[in-house]
């Protein structure tokens, strides 16, 4: 996969301006005029502006969509090895109290 996905409902690797020592699995909500993404299903981190409030980790994002597509989780694999985890409070990844959790590879 050369390029990212930017599309309402792909995910995409961030970083917070507030937080940047974090990465982040966020999911689009909006393309225009301005790319939005969600982090929590409610709270803070759910209506977040890219420029204003993140940045788009290109190589990570495209890391991670091609993961995902292939199902496998070498991206999630090398960053907890890294000591760097995702974070996110996405129910469709798995989080289903909206707390940020980090994000760890399912059993394969």
């Amino acid at each position: 996969m050369d390029k990212m996905i930017l599309t309402k409902g792909s995910h995409i690797i961030i970083e917070i301006s507030t937080m940047p020592n974090y990465e982040f699995i966020a999911e689009i909500t909006e393309t225009i005029p301005v790319i939005k993404c969600k982090v929590a299903n409610s709270g803070r981190l759910n209506n977040l502006k890219q420029g204003a409030d993140f940045t788009i980790k290109e190589e990570e994002t495209k890391e991670f969509q091609k993961d995902c597509l292939n199902g496998e989780y070498n991206l999630i694999k090398r960053k907890l090895q890294n000591g760097k985890p995702l974070y996110s409070a996405l129910k469709s990844l798995g989080v289903v109290d909206d707390t940020l959790r980090e994000i760890l590879p399912t059993d394969e």
